[in-house]
């Protein structure tokens, strides 16, 4: 999988940056068989991350969903959160991303990682906050086609 994955022709389909190839090598190498997603890995953290993993069967294909899914702009109003606020600066050779917003009477501000988009499959993000509760969050949506249709 991970040879192919390199190969593969789509950039999009192929792993995120060297971290993420070097996650996926080594999770091999240790004999992992679950799917490494191609997000940045966090580093310099203590402590265990929290983990909320939700599952819902839809009847819906992965193809219908994704359109909403993907928009998450509309997800955040949703939610009932208020828009982010995007700045960007350029670095040599990059560009640096930072939202930030208010909830709950207290400012989230975070360095925005290059999305995952795998469309009509998995999107996903690493955000590393420098202000606010949080010192990390990922975000992964995974829409797993099953068996006679509809998602999982």
């Amino acid at each position: 999988d991970v040879v192919m994955r390199c190969l593969a022709k789509s950039p999009d389909e192929r792993y995120a940056d060297a971290n993420a190839l070097h996650e996926a090598l080594h999770a091999a190498w240790r004999g992992a068989t679950e799917q490494t997603i191609a997000l940045p890995q966090p580093h310099g953290l203590e402590g265990k991350p929290r983990v909320y993993d939700f599952a819902w069967p839809l009847r819906a294909d992965p193809e219908e969903l994704w359109p909403h899914v993907s928009n998450t702009e509309r997800l955040n109003r949703a939610a009932g959160l208020d828009d982010v606020e995007w700045t960007h600066s350029t670095g040599e050779g990059y560009v640096q991303t930072e939202g930030s917003f208010r909830a709950a009477g207290m400012e989230l501000r975070w360095r925005e990682n290059p999305f995952e988009w795998v469309a009509p499959r998995r999107l996903g993000v690493v955000r590393e906050y420098v202000a606010g509760p949080f010192e990390w969050l990922r975000s992964t949506v995974e829409l797993t086609p099953r068996e006679g249709g509809g998602t999982e």
